[in-house]
């Protein structure tokens, strides 16, 4: 796919002073593109080429050059960036947590008012499902919710038209719902809401100014009425699925019929979102000619659709390309509850992965509010009040873990038979098929982003570990450390997070789901085995080299032999802070794995090192420990691999 760059506006340049850029595209969803850029031209103008090429709005993705985030620097000339030259290739990468490629999600907050209040106007019934109709309040029944509407003698408001309930008994019970409900409508936001007096009831006032939904029985009298409020977590209440592209053709009718508002949150005005209208449950939008147009969004729960442009009507490409609208979940689609901390299940928590346009695409869980259990004091550079996986923004910080990905790669001699055969993967064939068709080692690791993990519980039992253990090394001389090369001096104190004496940060690699679980309840002791370890074909358990334990990389290029892609060329790898105490190196091959394991547990060492590269001219040590608590998952980082031609 190409786009090509609007032409240069500006005062009149020769050849000689602009240069035309072909500029590579690598996108964290897997698209390949090339944009064409004058030099004299503006990171801000290149962000702009990137969204009407994508159709991803400027605030959903980050722009990456030599480890350098551009989009932070807007009005920065492109013929200025160190490096960059017709055929350079720019990282991409989507950030599929925010609005406008993500709504949500949202908890529902029941209005504290006696529903009689709400009118709704006389219409027929095919008018109140197929047009929609309008309530009133009076101020006298206003004032008694708190609100205050000053000239005006009632409060009015749009509803959409009216649809029956298709949610299950269980889902309306965790909505509050009433089970009595048929039909629903949405209600939009009052007009003149901002010269009222508004309630002291949050609710109240997000349905006045917001809108939210109103439930009726078959006679049409108002049971219910609810505020859609932005929900603490990403489980239950109201969810929609990741944005669709809006249909142009779709507009006009829903214009016609008045469904289009202007849209009154100013967070989403600020990403430039102007119009909205809800989609009723299974939305058939008709053409000029009164028939159903060939093509119509995918909402059988309802949905919303958003406009980026002032003329609802009218708008210029770029614009257009911004529409779009998101189906409410129901049922399987919606996310499972987390599972807690210190749970013993390895179940696949549903998390929201960076890019998601398919059942395969995820992308990464936002934090939630810690709860109120205090597990202990937390790291002072923790995000206050979050529990959970936060993304670092710090340009600084990020470089660092740029870094840290260039200085452990280790490009010559490299490949080992973990990463398997070209041809049939890791554990699907004989040593021979693999010495023979070896899987490329990548030639480049690059950046996509870090999350830190913030697991109050998993911290408090780690730091009771690392107290223990460094209790023990006093008794006895104070072991020599030994160094990593994941630990030199200037990655001591990563995301401001400073090693102690005798810790150690290593890599562990893995799919993305599994690194996730990890973050949330730790290493499980009784999977070692099942993972990563070499196996003979068809076996599903084999026996680690050092024994039944938790390995770890000081590279990155070895963790990456057991990283696993869960969606296109995005691979994830955990940093994790370990304990590693007296250390206990094995250099050769004669050792007996059940013994390192034992000396280990009864207090003789604490961790063991195996450094195969020292006498056997293998190309990676190996770093084991045996109990998860000496284990904090401390960082979560995303990555592409560049694998030379």
């Amino acid at each position: 796919m190409g786009c090509r760059a609007s032409k240069h506006i500006g005062k009149s340049l020769t050849s000689e002073e602009v240069s035309t850029l072909a500029l590579n595209l690598r996108c964290s969803n897997a698209d390949r593109m090339q944009i064409q850029m004058l030099d004299n031209e503006t990171v801000e103008q290149l962000m702009s080429q990137v969204m009407r090429c994508t159709r991803v709005h400027s605030s959903c993705f980050m722009l990456t050059f030599k480890a350098s985030r551009l989009d932070l620097k807007p009005n920065q000339k492109l013929a200025f960036i160190d490096g960059l030259v017709s055929g350079s290739t720019i990282l991409v990468t989507i950030l599929r947590d925010k609005f406008p490629e993500r709504l949500g999600p949202y908890d529902m907050a029941v209005i504290p008012i006696d529903c009689s209040d709400f009118v709704l106007s006389s219409c027929s019934s095919a008018d109140f499902t197929n047009l929609g109709t309008m309530w009133v309040m009076s101020g006298q029944a206003a004032a008694g919710i708190g609100i205050d509407t000053v000239s005006e003698e009632q409060m009015v408001a749009q509803v959409s038209p009216a649809s029956k309930v298709t949610l299950a008994d269980n889902e309306r019970r965790e909505l509050s719902i009433p089970l009595e409900t048929t039909h629903f409508c949405w209600s939009y936001q009052v007009p003149k809401w901002d010269s009222m007096v508004l309630s002291t009831f949050p609710e109240v006032e997000a349905f006045v100014k917001f809108g939210g939904y109103i439930y009726c029985d078959e006679d049409r009298m108002v049971l219910q009425a609810q505020a859609v409020m932005p929900a603490q977590d990403d489980t239950g209440g109201l969810q929609f699925r990741l944005s669709k592209l809006w249909n142009p053709s779709w507009t006009q009718s829903l214009v016609e019929q008045g469904r289009f508002q202007p849209i009154t949150i100013g967070e989403l005005n600020e990403v430039g979102a102007r119009h909205y209208c809800w989609l009723k449950p299974g939305e058939s939008i008709s053409g000029t000619n009164s028939k159903p147009l060939d093509s119509q969004p995918d909402v059988p729960h309802g949905g919303f659709a958003y406009l980026f442009h002032e003329d609802a009507l009218k708008a210029d490409e770029t614009e257009l390309s911004m529409d779009r609208y998101f189906a409410v979940t129901s049922g399987d689609e919606r996310p499972a509850r987390r599972a807690s901390a210190s749970s013993n299940t390895n179940s696949n928590s549903s998390f929201h992965l960076m890019e998601a346009a398919t059942n395969q695409d995820r992308t990464i869980f936002s934090p939630t509010l810690r709860p109120n259990e205090d597990f202990g004091a937390v790291p002072q550079e923790w995000a206050p009040r979050l529990e959970g996986l936060v993304r670092l923004e710090s340009q600084e910080v990020l470089e660092t873990f740029s870094n840290l990905l260039n200085v452990t790669h280790k490009k010559t001699d490299n490949w080992t038979r973990d990463r398997g055969c070209r041809q049939h993967g890791v554990n699907q064939c004989q040593p021979s098929c693999i010495f023979r068709n070896k899987a490329p080692v990548p030639s480049e690791y690059m950046l996509l982003g870090v999350w830190r993990n913030q697991n109050a519980e998993l911290w408090s039992r780690y730091c009771a570990m690392r107290t223990a253990i460094f209790e023990e090394c006093q008794l006895d001389p104070i072991p020599e450390p030994v160094h990593c090369q994941s630990c030199t001096h200037q990655f001591q104190a990563l995301g401001g997070s400073q090693l102690h004496p005798l810790e150690w940060r290593l890599f562990h690699g893995s799919s993305t789901n599994i690194c996730e679980d990890i973050c949330a309840g730790n290493f499980k002791e009784e999977l070692a085995g099942t993972g990563a370890t070499w196996k003979n074909a068809g076996d599903t358990f084999g026996m680690p080299l050092y024994g039944f334990g938790i390995y770890f990389a000081e590279q990155i290029t070895k963790a990456d032999e057991y990283c696993k892609s869960d969606e296109p060329g995005v691979f994830s790898v955990l940093l994790c802070r370990i304990v590693a105490g007296r250390v206990k190196m094995v250099t050769d091959n004669e050792f007996d794995p059940t013994l390192l394991k034992s000396e280990a547990l009864d207090g003789k060492c604490h961790s063991v090192c195996g450094d195969r590269t020292r006498t056997l001219g293998k190309p990676y040590r190996e770093m084991v420990v045996y109990e998860s608590d000496q284990v904090y998952p401390e960082f979560l980082i995303q990555y592409a691999r560049q694998v030379a031609s």
